[in-house]
């Protein structure tokens, strides 16, 4: 972890004013030279590093090179808290794999995703160090290092100069000290903070638009009532992969379990629109993708399931008395090395030949118009227009919501799951053909997504249940070859999950009378209507 205090100068007199700086905030300033700089930022030509939070410099220091991967963001005012990792290289490459084993290695293969580096920034700087040090009985406690930078962004017809000074802690150094040289920089010099790394400020100047936007997804591409439906297909499968891609990175980093659910939820509205609009392509041409997408979807879930149940099983501890918080984490334990092998398999596949050749051939097929897609003679009256199919195609999968009405008041856990898969499916044709339908489809796609919603967490505590009980019964043949570990905790957990169901159970009536009462039929109509 490094942690410094970053401070921009307004102009090049107060940078020479602090380089003749000999006392701060009651340290010496110990000078330690002058050196010209020379940092080559790297990614990928998408930007996958840069979209992941990242930043990758390589810097030459003698022979070698030292290749630094930084995290970005996390400054409060003017302290930075960022994470890095560092691998000396004998020669300078962007090949990753060429790289000594290790995080950082391990880190840039996950970011780059299989991708080659390039060049991306250069930043020339002449630094001025000099260490902070406090004079104490017999030694000197060295606290910091100070730098100031004159920074000049490379590239484009004039280069791009500003100052900054960084205060990195060092050796003794302590937060507090950082604070009280950081308030006399601010009180004495006028300095103010700095939130952007020198890498972010100098791209905001050289390559604004590279800053200012997040890994491109294409817009949502309306649909129109008289295209084919395999073009309309294409559209939301360009749409939908572009986020599958944009949440790959940040996915490999595995920082923010968000961006594994908006890949997967990316990955499964792909499947869903394949069982939408498969009729309407060469199956021949589109099963492989819907192969590559069943893969991606399962590497995905193996390990989001398992965040689902973390995050829900750490809410329940975290509502819990002090005293009683650690009775449920062997079960979190075992929870998390499960996750963690998962995780393990996931990144293997994404860093794999069949997932990249997956990507690679999709990207092709959506971005060429009729690829694959079904000819129709002229005067062939055949449907396959979104305003002839629309309609049929939402009241088929009403049809099998519907299908229930028999059974649901005596069925088992395992028919509401079967249910919610059904309004998963008219859901997910509502919001595909929303451009199309009437205004009526907003309410609806809300009524059925809290249906969904509610049958889900049914789900969720009904997998945790069956999960809970065979983790408890595992433990209960392990007693007879090992002390016996207290489980009383897991047991509550256990008997709050069953409980979580009745009460779901309770609220599922008047839900499901929504979904297939007149009201919702008489809008549903209404909304197919206008085709």
């Amino acid at each position: 972890m490094e942690i410094e205090a970053k401070f921009a100068i307004p102009n090049r007199q107060v940078y020479r004013d602090l380089l003749r700086v000999r006392q701060l905030a009651g340290f010496t300033l110990v000078p330690a030279g002058t050196a010209n700089v020379t940092d080559h930022y790297v990614d990928t030509a998408d930007a996958r590093l840069l979209h992941a939070g990242y930043a990758c410099r390589l810097r030459a220091e003698g022979a070698q090179v030292l290749v630094s991967l930084k995290s970005l963001g996390g400054a409060e005012g003017a302290v930075h808290y960022r994470d890095e990792q560092e691998v000396w290289l004998p020669a300078l490459t962007l090949d990753i794999h060429a790289w000594p084993a290790g995080p950082a290695r391990d880190l840039a293969l996950r970011l780059a995703g299989g991708a080659a580096l390039q060049a991306l920034l250069d930043l020339e700087q002449r630094r001025a160090r000099a260490d902070l040090v406090e004079p104490l009985p017999g030694r000197a406690r060295r606290v910091a290092q100070f730098s100031l930078d004159a920074v000049r962004a490379a590239g484009g017809r004039r280069p791009t100069s500003y100052y900054e000074l960084e205060i990195e802690l060092i050796d003794d150094g302590t937060e507090a000290d950082l604070a009280r040289i950081a308030a006399e920089l601010a009180e004495t010099y006028r300095l103010t903070p700095e939130t952007r790394s020198k890498f972010e400020r100098g791209l905001a100047l050289r390559r604004p638009a590279a800053a200012a936007q997040p890994l491109a997804v294409a817009a949502a591409e309306p649909l129109l009532p008289d295209e084919p439906m395999s073009e309309a297909g294409r559209k939301l499968l360009r749409l939908h992969f572009g986020r599958m891609l944009a949440n790959e990175a940040g996915t490999r980093v595995g920082e923010d379990i968000e961006a594994l659910h908006d890949m997967r939820v990316a990955t499964r509205r792909m499947r869903a629109a394949y069982g939408v609009f498969a009729e309407y392509y060469d199956r021949a041409t589109l099963d492989p993708f819907n192969k590559g997408l069943r893969r991606t979807g399962r590497s995905l879930g193996a390990v989001r399931d398992l965040d689902v149940l973390l995050e829900k099983a750490e809410a329940y501890r975290a509502a819990l008395p002090p005293e009683a918080t650690a009775d449920i984490d062997p079960l979190l334990e075992e929870w998390r090395a499960r996750r963690e092998k998962a995780r393990g398999r996931m990144l293997a596949y994404l860093d794999g030949q069949s997932y990249r050749t997956f990507v690679a051939d999709f990207r092709t097929f959506l971005a060429t118009p009729d690829a694959g897609a079904l000819a129709y003679a002229a005067e062939q009256p055949v449907p396959y227009q979104v305003r002839h199919v629309v309609p049929r195609l939402i009241f088929t999968r009403y049809e099998a919501v519907r299908a229930y009405e028999p059974v649901i008041a005596a069925a088992p856990l395992p028919t509401y799951h079967l249910l919610r898969i059904d309004c998963k499916r008219l859901r997910y044709a509502l919001e595909f053909f929303r451009d199309v339908l009437g205004p009526e489809a907003a309410g609806l796609i809300k009524q059925v997504t809290a249906l969904q919603d509610l049958l889900g967490a049914l789900q969720d505590a009904h997998v945790a249940e069956g999960l809970i009980a065979e983790f408890l019964q595992k433990r209960s043949r392990r007693r007879k070859k090992a002390p016996a570990v207290p489980l009383a905790g897991v047991e509550r957990y256990l008997a709050a999950q069953r409980a979580t169901q009745e009460d779901l159970l309770v609220l599922f009536p008047p839900a499901w009378a929504e979904i297939v009462g007149p009201d919702f039929r008489r809008a549903l109509a209404l909304a197919v209507s206008v085709l």
